[in-house]
């Protein structure tokens, strides 16, 4: 059973491109470009996997895209899959291109094409262990304790992988997973089986305790928190003021400061704002704009509308790009 799918990324492309085809700078064009094509190869990795994943753990609860945020702590975890026994096996995906190495002592390298030669980087088992410690702090806190976690890394079949003799079977193509998987069952010992055993049985005799079947579904309902990136932001793509009629930008700054500090409401970002009403960002911006409390011109550019400064909505530019305020009070008025 697929408990989650891949998360759809057609907005944040469609986002991109429309970035793209605006006024920018050829530093910005290269940069929106570079991120374009590592979505897109992002993409077209996570469902090789999640195909293999899905065929070969079919009797398995699946999930894939997830991200947990519990109490602050954030894990990314690109797939997981759990048997009936509460064994979960957690799989993280690399898309590399460039050739990978695993020393004796698992220090993982890829090779540098401009400086010919092997680069370390981080291991991609311990950040699925860093996962595991989130995840099973999110599954204590829904009553439910899996009797395992196994970790498997997925590379793309263009970078060759190169390991020592004997160790990382977890480590593989994505064709590779099976036996990956059969060696890890077969591999399993004894005394390790029956403590796995002895604590699923402790779990089903606690009557308060979450089935297997139910525990994914509830902790992806509870935890799962999608990214929202602001690519204007990143990307440092600040508005655009129509010649016409418009205010330079520190004159909209100047005087929207001291309207805020007479009025003083309580505002929120459109990301806090949106959180607050269970939306997406981008649904409360496409609210604020078909209702005249913003436009949005050909390039994308976004711009507050006298209407929307009327009613207390507000432009900032901040390091890291420009976003939008708005007073709590107005909430209802554009939900």
């Amino acid at each position: 059973m697929i408990i989650k799918e891949i998360e759809s990324k057609v907005e944040s492309l469609q986002l991109l491109e429309s970035l793209l085809a605006g006024k920018i700078t050829p530093n910005q064009r290269k940069n929106i470009q570079a991120e374009i094509n590592a979505l897109k190869k992002g993409v077209a990795g996570e469902k090789q996997a999640a195909f293999y994943i899905n065929q070969i753990f079919s009797k398995s609860f699946k999930a894939h895209d997830i991200r947990l945020n519990v109490d602050g702590d954030i894990a990314q975890i690109d797939h997981i899959a759990m048997n009936k026994y509460g064994a979960v096996f957690l799989f993280e995906t690399k898309n590399f291109s460039n050739d990978v190495k695993i020393d004796e002592d698992g220090i993982f390298n890829f090779y540098d094409s401009r400086k010919k030669d092997f680069r370390p980087f981080p291991s991609p088992i311990e950040q699925s262990k860093r996962h595991e410690r989130v995840l099973r702090k999110a599954f204590e806190q829904i009553g439910f304790i899996p009797i395992g976690v196994e970790h498997f890394v997925i590379f793309d079949y263009k970078a060759k992988i190169s390991k020592p003799k004997t160790g990382f079977d977890n480590v593989c193509y994505p064709d590779m997973l099976e036996k990956a998987h059969e060696k890890f069952v077969n591999s399993i010992d004894v005394v390790g089986a029956f403590k796995g055993l002895g604590n699923l049985a402790l779990r089903t005799i606690k009557s308060d305790s979450l089935a297997v079947e139910e525990s994914l579904q509830v902790l992806i309902d509870r935890f799962h928190q999608p990214a929202e990136i602001d690519y204007r932001a990143k990307f440092g793509i600040y508005l655009e003021e129509e010649a016409k009629g418009a205010e330079s930008v520190q004159e909209v700054f100047a005087s929207e400061s001291q309207e805020a500090k007479e009025k003083e409401f309580t505002m929120l970002t459109l990301a806090k704002a949106a959180k607050q009403i269970g939306m997406k960002t981008k649904e409360l911006e496409d609210i604020l704009v078909n209702d005249g409390f913003m436009s949005r011109n050909e390039n994308g550019f976004v711009t507050v509308t006298d209407k929307g400064k009327q009613n207390g909505i507000q432009w900032r530019k901040g390091r890291g790009g420009y976003y939008f305020l708005i007073p709590k009070d107005q909430l209802p008025k554009v939900s």
